[in-house]
């Protein structure tokens, strides 16, 4: 489908609703082909009915309005919602789109900020195609080319993106939490330069996602391929504010040497944790247990 395209009328001058038709083609190709269906609703148009009412394996969404990191979030939390947490979304989110006619090469900081925004969620990622990264929605496009650094650092992502789905989707439900980091601008919302925070729960575990904005403003498509280097945090203090009592708390991170989990060592002091966060460059996830 092509995206909301206006008030539509049929022959006789009713208001088509393109919304209901497009369920009713769905059901009715599902019902006929009995395969697996999978829908682009093109920039959200027809996406919460498509969730509700129509079987598809996954929620798809080609993203163009949406211009910051948090509206990205909210796209998935409310695939979340729409299906009472039983589906992801993957969003076709094109990086660089402004330089997609010229020679070059794709900002590494903006794809990964990019792409930690979308994990982190819950969600996926469709950039990548038969000919390298997606830049438009023209796939046999190539002009922008990955780095050895950036295609490095990417499957480090989908290696993180696939042991940790258990904790980034399957049911982890959005929480309310408070995060300081000391010395740090923080943000709820995604905000330019700041540490953005979101948290989720799931069965025994919390878990905090901190995603480091710093230097750089909220748009994720990064149109001039100018995004930087996001300002490194090493050794911070960190409080996190939490009712329950705290058994353990771990730090991953796509960024790190490894993915592998450690264990960090903490103090629990009335309703908050106090503990020192080694190292932060653009997404790292805590896990608490309770």
């Amino acid at each position: 489908q092509l995206g909301y395209r206006g008030v539509r009328y049929d022959k006789h001058g009713n208001v088509i609703d393109m919304e209901a038709g497009y369920v009713d083609l769905l059901i009715n190709a599902k019902n006929t082909l009995n395969t697996r269906l999978v829908f682009n609703a093109v920039d959200g148009f027809g996406q919460s009915r498509v969730a509700k009412e129509v079987p598809v394996d996954f929620l798809y969404q080609e993203v163009w309005t949406p211009k910051r990191y948090y509206e990205l979030k909210q796209i998935i939390d409310k695939g979340f919602a729409d299906t009472n947490y039983q589906k992801s979304t993957v969003l076709a989110a094109y990086m660089n789109y402004g330089k997609r006619d010229k020679m070059g090469l794709f900002n590494k900081h903006a794809v990964l900020l990019t792409n930690a925004t979308i994990f982190a969620s819950g969600g996926a990622h469709l950039e990548l195609g038969d000919t390298g990264m997606l830049s438009s929605e023209y796939f046999p496009s190539n002009n922008l080319k990955m780095s050895l650094d950036l295609k490095t650092s990417l499957r480090n992502y989908y290696d993180f993106l696939v042991a940790y789905q258990n904790f980034l989707r399957d049911n982890a439900r959005p929480s309310n939490i408070r995060v300081e980091l000391a010395g740090v601008k923080t943000s709820i919302l995604g905000q330019k330069d700041t540490v953005w925070y979101f948290s989720k729960t799931k069965d025994n575990y919390q878990i905090v996602h901190l995603i480091n904005i710093l230097g750089n403003d909220d748009d994720w498509r990064d149109d001039e391929a100018d995004k930087k280097a996001p300002t490194i945090l090493e050794n911070v203090e960190v409080k996190l504010y939490i009712d329950d009592n705290v058994k353990k708390l771990y730090l991953a991170s796509p960024d790190n040497k490894t993915i592998t989990p450690i264990e960090l060592k903490f103090t629990q002091n009335g309703s908050f944790i106090s503990f020192l966060l080694p190292r932060l460059e653009y997404w790292s996830m805590l896990v608490i247990e309770k």
